[in-house]
C-alpha cells in the first residue's frame, strides 16, 4: 500500500506532459523525475525491508537499500549524469534495447499472476490507495501549487506526477522483499482505470 501511492510511472506522464505543452511539459516532468525517482526508491526499499525486519536494525535496512538493482541503477545513472561521460555507442544501444522491454516484462509478470474475479471485488486497501492517489493527492498538491505560486504549467504538471498510477518495478520490489505484490497488482490496475476518467477531468478542470 506504501509503495502503490509513493511510486507512479513516467512512461505515462511523459507523453501527456508532451502533448498538453510540449517541450516545457517534457523539461517540468524530466526535473521530477531526477529528483523523485531515486528518492522514492530509497524510501520504499527502507520502509518494506523495516517492516519486514523481525528485529529492525539500520544496518538491515541499509544493506538492502546498497543491493536494490534500482537503487544501483539510479545511483550509476546519477554518477554518469554529473560526470558527463558518454558510454561507447553499442552500450548505449544494448540498454536502450533493454529499456523497450523492460515495461512489456513489468506487465507480463503482473498479468501471469492475476485474478479477475478478484479485481472485482476491491477491498478497503484498493478503495483506500485509489482515493489517495487519484484524488487526494492531486488537490493536495494543487493546494501548494497555490501556497507556493506555481505556474500553471508546473501545477498541472505536478498534479498529474503524483496522480499517475503506480510503476510496475513496485510490483517486482514487493516479490522479492516479501510483501504484498498480489494486492500491489490490483491496486496499480484499479489505479489505471480510475485514470481513465480523474485525468482527463483534471486536465480540463486546470486547463479552463
Amino acid at each position: 500500500m506504501f509503495q502503490a501511492t509513493t511510486r507512479w510511472n513516467a512512461l505515462i506522464t511523459l507523453p501527456i506532459a508532451d502533448q498538453l505543452f510540449g517541450s516545457e511539459g517534457l523539461i517540468t516532468v524530466a526535473i521530477a523525475m531526477a529528483f523523485l525517482i531515486p528518492l522514492i526508491n530509497v524510501v520504499n526499499i527502507a520502509v518494506i525491508s523495516g517492516l519486514n525486519a523481525r528485529d529492525f536494525q539500520i544496518g538491515t535496512v541499509l544493506k538492502a537499500i546498497a543491493k536494490n538493482p534500482l537503487i544501483i541503477a539510479c545511483a550509476i545513472g546519477l554518477a554518469l549524469n554529473f560526470s558527463e561521460l558518454q558510454p561507447p555507442d553499442a552500450v548505449k544501444e544494448t540498454l536502450d534495447m533493454v529499456s523497450r522491454g523492460a515495461l512489456a516484462i513489468g506487465l507480463l509478470c503482473i498479468g501471469a499472476g492475476f485474478d479477475w474475479r478478484r479485481l472485482l471485488r476491491p477491498t478497503w486497501q484498493i478503495i483506500w490507495c485509489v482515493v489517495a492517489k487519484n484524488i487526494a493527492a492531486p488537490l493536495l498538491v494543487f493546494g501548494l501549487a497555490v501556497l507556493f505560486g506555481l505556474g500553471p504549467v508546473e501545477t498541472l504538471c505536478a498534479m498529474l506526477v503524483v496522480a499517475t498510477p503506480a510503476a510496475t518495478a513496485g510490483y517486482i520490489v514487493a516479490r522479492q522483499m516479501g510483501g504484498g505484490s498480489e494486492l500491489y497488482a490490483y491496486i496499480m490496475s484499479w489505479q489505471l482505470v480510475a485514470a481513465v476518467l480523474t485525468f482527463p477531468l483534471m486536465i480540463y478542470l486546470m486547463q479552463g
